[in-house]
Order: C-alpha cells, then structure tokens, then sequence
C-alpha cells in the first residue's frame, strides 16, 4: 500500500516537528494545526474515499496521508521561523533556580546567597536582586506529588486484569456478531466467521 507509506512517513516528520513545537512552548498552536489538519480535513475526506469512491482502503490512507502532510507542511514552517537566540533565552529565564536563603541572617551568608544567584540570573537581574535584597523575600518552591509510583503500578496492573477479565468472561460474538454482505446486498449474520467461505461474502462485518 503506497498510501499507507506516505502516512507513515509523513508521521514520522509530525512526531519530530511537534516534538519541537511543544519544546519551545507553541502548544496551542500545535493543537490547532493537528485538529484542522487531521480531523477538519484529512478524517472526512478519508472517510469519503473510502466510502464513496472505487478506493476503498486505499483512499482511506490516501486521505490520511493528505491530512498528515498538511501539518507536516505548517510544522516544518514554523520550525523554521522559530527564534532560536530568544527560545534559548526564555528557556534561561523558565529555568532560573534561585535558592532559597533567610534575608535577615548575617552579611556572610546574605553574600552567599547572592553569589549563588549571579551564576543563574541575568546581569540585570542581578543587579537589581543586589540592590533590593531584603526588601522581598523569595518563596520555597516545595514539589507536589501527584500519585506515587505504587498506586501509578497498581492503576495499570489493575486495567489490566480487568482487560483480561472482559477478554475471557464475555461471549463477544453473541454480543456483537459477525456479518456477511452478499453480492445482491443482502446481510446475513455469521456465527463462525469460517462460515464466510461457504456464503461468498464480499463484506465481512467486522
């Protein structure tokens, strides 16, 4: 399937280039272009290849191919706008560590506190951190967890036994059949899908 290589090798440009879009903050941006990209275009006019025209599968992953190469083409362009000096210096910014240090302690240890920011801040921002110190004092940025590893492993161990549980406890062909479309349009149900050789089916459902 040529098509389906298009899509795969187009995707392979998307996974490089949003990965560089999210780095340097363009998020929003990213989500637009793969919303119109992939589901205001590619996924509608895949949809219609495949159902309406002589295509079938193959107009499937025509029209997602389509779709990919679009936002691959916007992603590309925007990398290569990007400003690479002013990203490296928002990301100094969105990365300072500033520690924290008791303002009211002696000058020896204010000292080292602020020998301690001079190697992470900008000059500017030193000198005015230098010039104002105890007149704010810098809040501890205490991290937060959210789940902890234990419950994260329990979480999935659990998915998946209830996976497994679905898997062998339900009679899924009773629940949903097998469906054989005949050349004169007509939909009979199959309870063995080996059964579909004997029919002639030209559609097997699903």
């Amino acid at each position: 399937m040529p098509f389906m290589v298009a899509y795969l090798f187009f995707d392979c440009f998307v996974g490089v280039c949003s990965g560089i879009i999210r780095g340097v903050g363009m998020q929003k941006f990213g989500a637009i272009v793969c919303c119109v990209s992939l589901y205001l275009i590619g996924g509608p006019l895949a949809l219609c290849l495949l159902l309406l025209t002589d295509l079938v599968v193959n107009g499937f992953w025509l029209g997602m191919a389509i779709g990919v190469f679009l936002e691959m083409f916007v992603y590309t362009i925007q990398c290569c706008r990007i400003d690479w000096k002013k990203m490296c210096i928002d990301a100094h910014k969105r990365t300072a560590i500033k520690f924290v240090g008791h303002r009211k302690d002696n000058k020896a240890g204010l000292r080292e506190d602020n020998e301690l920011e001079i190697s992470l801040a900008e000059p500017e921002e030193v000198h005015s951190d230098l010039l104002g110190t105890g007149q704010d004092e810098k809040k501890s940025c205490t991290p937060k967890t959210f789940i902890t590893p234990i419950t994260m492993i329990l979480i999935v161990v659990s998915l998946l036994l209830v996976a497994l549980c679905c898997r062998f406890l339900f009679d899924w062909p009773m629940i949903f059949p097998n469906y054989c479309l005949l050349k004169n349009e007509t939909l009979i149900p199959l309870i063995d899908r080996s059964d579909a050789n004997n029919y002639g089916c030209t559609v097997l459902i699903p």
